[in-house]
């Protein structure tokens, strides 16, 4: 049997914050956010309807750790009981508390360094991004080496996907001059881009890691890798207040592609990371014969 542990992580308006959503069929609901109270909780297919009962409704239950962030788009009565619909699955809304924002910001110097000022004046760099062959082999160093990572740890590596490769290019420009996981209206800038490429809904559990660093001096291959060292550096969750997320997303052993996309900015000489990640949806575990899904034992009812 598997244990299923998703670590979902959106720190809203939060620098550097390595982000978890699942997305939703209602990509344009109002979508609040929510922390998981800790411990076992039932995720349902649907809530029942008519004569129905929870003993006819599919159902699993998976482990969350205290503190994981999910999106609720939608909360629903059940015999006086509330729900709340994350991504295509319900869950009782008594195993969430609503999250509350810190008042001050997170921000991590080593993945979030300070832009210099705008100025006229360019960077010289040692390397001739322009030339695609350099920005295509930083891309192949992030990816060797983040699968390095997860594969000495024990953890499956991933496979580079085409379509989360052509939206984490296009996420990686957008950075320049928007280093934020929402776009200027305040959107899911990833889910954006997954729309306007016709890509909707490609994975349930979805994953984005943005860093920024200077790219002017040493190989290809280090400054490939920069990113990547900087999200290792974070190490595993600890409960300590520190910014974990990233290497979580690293090593979540629940993403099995990977698109990655890189730029570089001449006028600050920084270069652009963002790595998206894609793994199953959480509808489809039912149908995984390696999972063991438990019916719920009618106390719902």
């Amino acid at each position: 049997m598997i244990t299923i542990k998703v670590q979902k992580y959106l720190l809203a308006g939060l620098a550097a914050a390595a982000m978890v959503s699942i997305y939703s069929q209602s990509a344009d609901a109002k979508r609040v956010t929510y922390q998981f109270k800790g411990g076992y909780s039932t995720f349902y297919n649907n809530l029942p309807k008519g004569s129905q009962t929870f003993k006819n409704v599919h159902s699993f239950k998976a482990k969350n750790q205290k503190g994981d962030y999910v999106f609720v788009t939608k909360i629903q009565k059940y015999k006086n009981v509330k729900y709340a619909k994350i991504g295509d699955n319900w869950v009782r809304l008594s195993s969430l508390t609503k999250y509350k924002p810190k008042k001050s910001s997170i921000k991590n110097s080593t993945t979030t360094p300070k832009k210099q000022a705008n100025s006229n004046k360019q960077a010289t760099s040692s390397i001739n991004w322009e030339d695609s062959n350099n920005v295509n082999n930083a891309v192949q160093a992030t990816f060797n080496y983040l699968n390095q990572c997860r594969t000495q740890a024990g953890i499956s590596g991933l496979k580079m996907n085409d379509k989360l490769q052509q939206i984490a290019q296009k996420r990686s420009e957008q950075l320049i001059t928007n280093f934020s996981h929402q776009d200027n209206n305040g959107k899911d800038a990833a889910e954006e881009v997954a729309n306007s490429l016709g890509y909707n809904n490609l994975f349930g559990v979805s994953g984005e890691n943005i860093a920024e660093f200077s790219a002017n001096s040493g190989s290809v291959q280090s400054i490939g890798e920069e990113g990547i060292r900087l999200f290792q550096s974070e190490g595993p969750y600890k409960n300590d207040g520190k910014e974990h997320g990233h290497y979580v997303n690293d090593m979540a052993p629940f993403y099995t592609d990977v698109g990655i996309g890189f730029s570089y900015d001449p006028k600050t000489g920084n270069g652009f990371l963002c790595v998206n990640f894609g793994g199953m949806d959480l509808s489809q575990f039912a149908s995984n014969p390696n999972i063991k899904f438990v019916d719920d034992d009618g106390s719902d009812d």
